[in-house]
């Protein structure tokens, strides 16, 4: 199963299409040192010039973000148990979404237990492309948690800080 992907690195948006085997593609790509994309258009963040490519391989590690258009059937996706607002860093992209979680879970802790790529629903991430300001809304944002500058956990009532974490200071949660 191909779906379509657009992937944000350091320097660039990637958009292509990606066989996923029907899997999950946090899942997918927490397996996967290399992602293979076809029918690619690449475009940089400081000039907007895109240029097109048949196909197109990068490592996991360049990696920031991912998003899919494609939602996943129903057959796949994984009960929900509680979505707790997280906001990343990632290289130039800003990511505010939900993370599952127990209800009574540490959201911060739930983040840091899985794979490195981890998935943030009903996710928006901002970034700029060519000068201008960019923000997406997005069913699912896939994060590359090894390239995160810092996350935290946002309350829903208020919009403040509950919690933090950054590479340098793994348990600084506040």
């Amino acid at each position: 199963m191909a779906i379509q992907v657009k992937g944000f690195t350091n320097d660039c948006l990637i958009w292509g299409h990606m066989d996923t085997g029907g899997r999950p593609l946090a899942r997918l790509l927490n397996h996967l040192d290399r992602i293979e994309l076809r029918d690619v258009t690449l475009e940089s963040l400081d000039s907007a010039q895109r240029v097109r490519v048949p196909a197109y391989s990068l490592g996991r590690d360049e990696l920031c973000a991912l998003t899919f258009s494609e939602p996943r059937p129903r057959s796949i996706r994984r009960p929900i148990r509680s979505l707790h607002r997280l906001q990343a860093q990632i290289g130039p992209y800003h990511v505010l979404g939900r993370v599952d979680a127990a209800p009574g879970d540490e959201p911060l802790w739930r983040y840091r237990a899985g794979g490195a790529m981890v998935a943030f629903a009903d996710a928006t991430i901002a970034y700029i492309v060519g000068g201008v300001l960019e923000l997406r809304d997005a069913q699912s944002v896939v994060v590359n948690r090894d390239l995160v500058n810092w996350v935290r956990t946002v309350d829903p009532a208020t919009g403040e800080s509950r919690g933090y974490l950054t590479p340098s200071i793994p348990d600084a949660i506040a």
